[in-house]
């Protein structure tokens, strides 16, 4: 089933009115191929709903029409966000389409990518089992960018531009390479994952660089209460994994 309202005057240069119907169809199965990936098990008869798509310009290709589709995808007892990243770049069907991680994360595909490998070797060192892959639900950002505070022993730290929500330790890595970093606008994210049936959750840190890089990433301990009000949240000591390179 497709729920959907149809956009006069198509979308963005994307998509052209008269392939609307056709775009739909496409970008509903791939959200819920998405959506079956994702959770490590079929669902054949997931619906989708469309959201309102945005345009974007890729980085180095400004003369591309791009896109992002939130849809809403629902069935077999869950529902997930999932975005569809949209390029026309020519060809039948002209448009690519690929599918970052569930849920609103604030990084890039790549980066997600990248986060999720730690993510999944540090369940697999933490849980029993061995299974083929683990389940991704809708990743969530707890802590905006401005609102984390790090805490470093001997080291002044700067505070964020917002009143901050929580304050995470920073590894004494980190901390020698703080002035490469924007600590300022770092932000945390809630992963959670379903290894061998066992539900499992990672708050994973963000931290933009100075030079424009990638960002660089962090696991750190759940704080201690959900961060609902901006009182700030302490974490317990920080893990042993290491951040990203």
């Amino acid at each position: 089933m497709l729920v959907a309202v149809l956009l006069v005057g198509g979308l963005f240069g994307a998509v052209r009115a008269d392939e609307l119907t056709r775009f739909q169809a496409l970008v509903s199965a791939e959200a819920r191929a998405a959506f079956a990936r994702n959770a490590a098990s079929p669902c054949p008869d997931a619906t989708v709903s469309l959201g309102r798509a945005r345009p974007v310009i890729l980085a180095g290709r400004p003369d591309l029409k791009a896109l992002v589709q939130p849809t809403q995808v629902k069935g077999c007892g869950r529902a997930s966000l999932q975005s569809i990243n949209v390029v026309r770049a020519g060809g039948d069907p002209p448009w690519r389409m690929a599918s970052p991680l569930p849920g609103t994360s604030l990084a890039d595909p790549a980066l997600q990518q990248k986060a999720l490998l730690s993510v999944v070797a540090h369940v697999r060192r933490t849980l029993p089992g061995a299974c083929a892959r683990p389940s991704v639900g809708d990743i969530r950002v707890v802590a905006r960018p401005g609102t984390v505070w790090f805490r470093s022993r001997g080291v002044e730290m700067p505070r964020p531009t917002a009143r901050p929500v929580v304050a995470v330790p920073l590894p004494a890595a980190l901390a020698a390479r703080r002035r490469s970093l924007v600590l300022s606008q770092a932000w945390m994210e809630l992963w959670p994952l379903g290894w061998c049936g066992t539900p499992h959750e990672d708050a994973v840190v963000f931290i933009p660089r100075r030079d424009g890089g990638s960002p660089l990433y962090m696991l750190a301990d759940l704080p201690t209460a959900r961060p609902a009000t901006a009182a700030v949240v302490s974490p317990p000591a920080p893990r042993s994994a290491p951040p990203s390179p």
